[in-house]
């Protein structure tokens, strides 16, 4: 993963986001010059300096006349700036949900590269907690990572610029006590930003004890120990309400302070303004625009100081989903990418060489175990339960990595070899087998889907230009593989699926089950034929 979210979305989206901050400052002179009419308006259109006719691009107007013309430009003014406001929010949250996507797949992707044993060891649903619920907020940050600190501080300097060209002592006014709020603020979002973590950790705990009793609901019904359970995720939440109080109680206290030191400014506005103005060294209109300025200046300061707090959220979120999903044991990116390649196993010699398989505890499953095998052949594995031998299968099969030793097969480490040549040339099947929960026609030909079978440039690459480079396939591309199964198309691999339940004596208990299913007719209107035909198989 990369170093600091900002250069994941550097990484992924420099080119979009340079395109939103040049919309966004597309959108500052237009924000000027709606603080510069309404003073003309005041004093040339209302005030009449100047006198009328007034001259404008060859044409006269008068005073009623003029005053509805800057009125007009004014209205198109705001139209304007409300446009470009629209399009580079929808903008900005496109590429934001877009860099959402692609970090989830990036995640995904990691898990896949968990070593086997490790992911056996964790809880499902802490992983999934972090893919889904821990990366939703950073979407949001994605999207306004630039944009919005560079449109705020725009924002506020236009604002701030304005009132200089009106006059110094109003501008310095206007920034008289920034400077107290950039010390406090960076020192309350320490505070937070430690609360933060505690507070994600404490929420991990409960996703992983939820994922325990669910699938240990038996045992807490058969010993009777709901209310300890009960009681233990009590003081979970109670730590994680604890640290939310605690992370409100900063934030509240950094918006108070905001507001106050804001209403403050006006004070100094209406003194040093109004002083200005009985003196004549400020128009009527000038100080009715400043004001009218200072009422805009809180807004984007408020989104500075927001971003900046959720930049440090983002930051620590970030940072610890990559203490857990960056591990120097991941298996390679390309063990997952690379393409099938011709790797003959026959009259090979698979050798371990002082293979040794360790236990969550530490305990030697396997110590030192050192053989050659000459391939093929038929090798039965003897030994009591908790002797080794299901370990054993899985270090041949690839299912687990020993912690030292060797595994090689023709003179190459086996946990070096892709996936594309042991997904095709290994098999393993054992008591802990994994079956999907979706059709069984998909479990069926699961081990024929390696690559997509189309060639062309793949739908989620067309769609996603964002998305990971790994992202070589459209999950709508024909994925089965004919010919690995010796057929020669989707009917030939219907006859073979059947051939091979009938072999397992499955065929009978499949066809009854799919007997007693609800199909909609409208979906399948060739169903009658296909059930009488499916019958004769059987």
């Amino acid at each position: 993963m990369e170093s600091g979210i900002l250069r994941f979305i550097l990484r992924y989206s420099l080119r979009q986001q340079i395109l939103l901050v040049v919309l966004s400052l597309l959108s500052l002179p237009v924000l000027y010059l709606t603080f510069e009419l309404p003073k003309i308006i005041i004093n040339q259109a209302i005030g009449g300096e100047g006198g009328f006719p007034r001259d404008v691009m060859g044409y006269a107007f008068e005073q009623v006349p003029f005053l509805f013309l800057l009125c007009g430009i004014f209205l198109l003014l705001v139209c304007v700036n409300t446009g470009l406001k629209y399009v580079t929010s929808t903008f900005r949250y496109r590429v934001g949900d877009r860099l959402l996507r692609t970090l989830r797949y990036d995640l995904v992707e990691r898990v896949l590269r968990f070593p086997p044993a490790e992911l056996r060891n964790r809880s499902s649903g802490q992983v999934v907690s972090m893919i889904t619920a821990e990366t939703s907020q950073l979407g949001f940050f994605m999207a306004e990572a630039f944009v919005v600190p560079v449109l705020a501080a725009g924002t506020l300097l236009t604002i701030v610029l304005f009132m200089f060209m009106q006059s110094w002592l109003m501008g310095l006014a206007a920034i008289a006590l920034y400077p107290l709020q950039l010390f406090l603020i960076p020192r309350i979002q320490r505070r937070v930003n430690s609360s933060q973590r505690a507070e994600v950790q404490a929420l991990r705990g409960i996703s992983e004890r939820v994922a325990e009793v669910v699938a240990g609901s038996s045992e807490i019904h058969g010993n009777d120990t709901s209310q300890y359970e009960l009681a233990d995720f009590d003081d979970r939440l109670g730590e994680v309400y604890r640290q939310r109080v605690i992370i409100a109680n900063w934030r509240y206290a950094a918006n108070v302070l905001n507001q106050f030191l804001s209403q403050l400014t006006p004070f100094l506005f209406f003194a040093i303004g109004g002083y200005l103005a009985i003196l004549g060294d400020i128009s009527l209109g000038s100080l009715v625009a400043v004001l009218a300025a200072h009422k805009d200046m809180y807004s984007p300061w408020k989104d500075l100081i927001d971003q900046y707090q959720k930049a440090e959220d983002a930051r620590v979120k970030y940072n610890q989903l990559g203490e857990f999903f960056t591990r120097d044991d991941l298996l390679a990116t390309e063990m997952l990418r690379a393409a099938p390649t011709a790797f003959e196993f026959s009259g090979q010699s698979l050798v371990l060489n002082s293979v040794v398989v360790e236990d969550e505890s530490g305990l030697r499953v396997i110590d030192g175990a050192s053989m050659t095998l000459t391939l093929p052949g038929h090798i039965a594995i003897i030994g009591d339960s908790g002797s080794g031998r299901g370990e054993l299968a899985r270090v041949l099969a690839r299912q687990l990595l020993p912690a030292t030793g060797k595994v090689e097969l023709a003179g190459r480490t086996l946990s070096d070899l892709a996936d594309s040549v042991i997904g095709r040339r290994v098999g393993f099947v054992g008591a802990e087998s994994f079956i999907s929960g979706r059709t069984l026609r998909e479990a069926l030909v699961y081990p024929l889907m390696h690559r997509t079978q189309t060639t062309g440039e793949a739908p989620m690459v067309a769609a996603a230009p964002l998305a990971t480079a790994a992202a070589m396939h459209g999950i709508r591309s024909e994925w089965i593989d004919y010919e690995a199964a010796g057929c020669s198309g989707p009917v030939d691999l219907e006859l073979r699926m059947a051939e091979v339940l009938k072999r397992v004596e499955m065929g009978v208990d499949v066809y009854d089950i799919g007997l007693r299913r609800v199909i909609n007719p409208m979906l399948w209107p060739a169903l009658p034929e296909r059930v009488v035909a499916a019958r004769k198989l059987f």
